[in-house]
């Protein structure tokens, strides 16, 4: 897009009222006024043409993790020499400029150009960067245009490390680090008993066979895995973005899936909302990497349809399978489906993720007699679906994920003993 500079395009209205001026009151020396700059300013404006620039958009890493920098580089090049050049670029909310915004440079014919632009990656999502925007000043003339396509960051959600997740109350018969209840082939030691035949001899209890004139043998515990399904709840977010309970159930469902995966226990997704997705469970660091790259394109999808667990494929919800749900417990739809996977038996895990302490009253008695009625509705929702078998803690993302897990650790003990 071409356009006059406004100095030159307030030249050209005061040409033109002199020579207005000198045509009404018959005055002839306005217009020996008016003629060269009217002159200068038309040839200066018929001169004028806009430079051919190519430009092209270098991220170093395309792939980073939230708080991480991003620099992108732009490649510029002109057929012709440009002077006064004015270099910007695009970018996406979730990504804060960091130094200018814009850079003023000069471009020789022929001769490529790169300019650094700095980010920080705020929030987890794919980014765009792009295009980039160019403005050249040429005489009394401003040419401005977008140059080239924009190219994608993806930002990985922040992941805490932990010391210790949930063991699941049941194990699979994959080799794993969970040490199954029954004795068979291990390295965990169970206890010693009689020699049977078909024992082997190398676990022959030498010290206890002498002791008791008998052979015994050592019994162990075998290592298994355990399948973990993380559920999401995306039927609709609260709080602002950055801090809001869909950024909660993204970043811990990305730390719980890092740590199982890391313990070898088979891992699945399901995104439970008004937009069904799902991974079904795997191991290994390519799952953890589809995992992550699924959570990037998780968003809310807004529905009036109701959906149960039926709506879920088979083999989405293994046998026996642990389940971790993250979710704000504000859609009925969502609550009803993990009471029936509490019910069905599963080992359910709820962690309530909406930030209620940034949701405050109004100033008015019946907004705070609303809020109060709100807060005793949640707090019967929990009960409601601790009475049905599952466990349930609250994270609003202020403190480390260690913390509810903990919790829930106790509460799973206390069960057990009883």
């Amino acid at each position: 897009m071409t356009t006059l500079e406004p100095g030159h395009a307030a030249g050209f209205l005061l040409a033109g009222a002199l020579a207005l001026a000198a045509a009404l009151a018959g005055r002839p020396e306005l217009l020996v006024a008016a003629i060269p700059l009217g002159l200068y300013l038309l040839r200066s404006l018929s001169a004028g043409e806009p430079p051919a620039l190519e430009a092209g958009i270098d991220v170093r890493d395309p792939r980073v993790a939230e708080g991480d920098r991003v620099e992108v580089e732009i490649r510029l090049t002109s057929v012709r020499d440009v002077a006064d050049l004015e270099v910007g670029i695009a970018s996406s909310p979730n990504l804060e400029p960091r130094g200018p915004a814009t850079f003023r440079v000069s471009l020789e014919a022929d001769t490529p150009r790169r300019i650094t632009f700095g980010f920080r990656a705020r929030r987890w999502g794919a980014a765009r960067v792009g295009p980039v925007a160019v403005r050249v000043r040429d005489g009394v003339l401003r040419h401005e245009a977008t140059l080239c396509e924009p190219v994608v960051v993806r930002i990985y959600p922040d992941i805490q490390r932990l010391r210790r997740s949930l063991r699941p109350l049941t194990t699979q018969v994959f080799a794993g680090s969970y040490t199954a209840p029954r004795a068979g082939t291990g390295i965990e030691f169970a206890s010693v008993r009689p020699y049977t035949r078909g024992d082997r001899i190398r676990h022959v209890n030498w010290r206890v066979s002498t002791r008791r004139r008998d052979l015994h043998v050592n019994t162990y515990h075998p290592e298994r895995n355990a399948d973990v399904v993380l559920w999401l709840d995306t039927f609709s977010v609260a709080g602002p973005p950055g801090a809001s309970s869909l950024d909660n159930e993204v970043r811990a469902a990305a730390t719980l899936a890092h740590h199982y995966l890391a313990h070898r226990d088979r891992v699945g997704l399901v995104s439970f909302g008004g937009a069904l997705s799902w991974l079904s469970a795997a191991m290994g660091r390519s799952q953890l990497r589809r995992i992550i790259d699924h959570l990037i394109d998780v968003d809310v999808a807004f529905s009036y349809a109701w959906k149960g667990v039926d709506v879920l494929p088979r083999r989405t919800l293994p046998p026996r399978a642990q389940v971790i749900a993250l979710t704000p417990l504000t859609d009925d739809r969502s609550i009803a489906a993990l009471a029936d996977i509490a019910g069905r038996g599963f080992d359910l895990t709820v962690l309530d993720v909406l930030p209620e302490a940034r949701i405050s009253a109004g100033r008015g008695r019946s907004d705070k007699v609303a809020h109060r009625l709100w807060r005793l509705y949640r707090e019967a929702v929990r009960s409601e679906l601790a009475a049905r078998g599952a466990v349930v803690a609250r994270w609003d993302g202020s403190e480390p994920l260690q913390v509810p897990l903990a919790s829930v650790a106790g509460v799973r003990r206390r069960r057990t003993e009883v």
